[in-house]
């Protein structure tokens, strides 16, 4: 028996080894299990009655003659999935908490809090975040509108279904690629607003987001990768200069 596999489901050193004795023994009173343990008398007590406590080990006879018996071990298993669902529990009352403490903290502190994603699966946690955030997107799209299909495959589409379910409202300037969507019923469709602005004007790899007290900066470039920073005062700012761009845009187009 070994010894990590009783710690593994919330038992000290100490009943590890008293337990796993008592399994291989059977009953014994408190003098025969010193003989096999190296502990002190006040500690073996204790010992036991954090077993019994916990469902692993029963008493019976009178007090010179108590034998201690081991119960099954089906009982580790239990604990472990009370465990299991007490940790769910922790975390999703710190998953309702934490909008509220990450504002305060933020009001508080003024500092932005940094995440760093790679590859594709980094990628998709961060489109993920804006669905769990349900807040407006303004976004400035990568100059190649393809890359999110072909880099995300069917996943993408799905995406853009989901956060359309939760009533996110889009607004997206996007380089007038042939690649990208023409078609305002689609836009329309997956709550997209939409406003052209010229390849040449912004020709980079580079995806900006904004929702919520979140900037997204995600790169399509030879390496895939993105960033994340949370800060109310510097999301509101790149806020107002992709807002700023879209009127520029718009009053562009205008004077043609």
């Amino acid at each position: 028996m070994r010894i990590v596999d009783f710690l593994a489901a919330g038992l000290t050193r100490e009943e590890a080894e008293t337990y796993a004795l008592l399994l291989r023994d059977g009953a014994q009173t408190a003098g025969s299990l010193l003989h096999g343990l190296k502990l002190k008398r006040g500690t073996l007590y204790q010992v036991l009655r954090g077993l019994k406590a916990k469902g692993l080990v029963s008493e019976s006879g009178e007090h010179k003659t108590l034998l201690f018996s081991p119960e099954s071990p089906d009982r580790l298993l239990d604990r472990v999935r009370e465990k299991k669902d007490e940790v769910a529990r922790a975390e999703a009352s710190v998953m309702s908490a934490l909008p509220e403490l990450k504002t305060a903290y933020l009001a508080a502190s003024q500092k932005p809090i940094f995440r760093f994603y790679e590859g594709i699966e980094g990628l998709k946690a961060i489109y993920e975040s804006q669905i769990e955030t349900a807040k407006e997107i303004w976004f400035l799209r990568a100059v190649e509108a393809r890359a999110y299909e072909k880099h995300f495959g069917k996943w993408w589409a799905h995406f853009i279904r989901r956060r359309k379910e939760r009533g996110i409202v889009t607004h997206g300037l996007t380089p007038d690629t042939p690649g990208a969507n023409h078609d305002p019923a689609v836009d329309k469709a997956w709550g997209v607003v939409r406003t052209w602005i010229r390849p040449e004007d912004y020709a980079s790899p580079v995806e900006i987001d904004v929702y919520g007290d979140t900037v997204a900066i995600i790169s399509y470039g030879k390496e895939i990768f993105g960033l994340t920073m949370e800060n109310p005062m510097i999301a509101g700012a790149l806020l107002e200069i992709l807002k700023l761009a879209k009127a520029g845009a718009e009053s562009r187009s205008s004077k043609r």
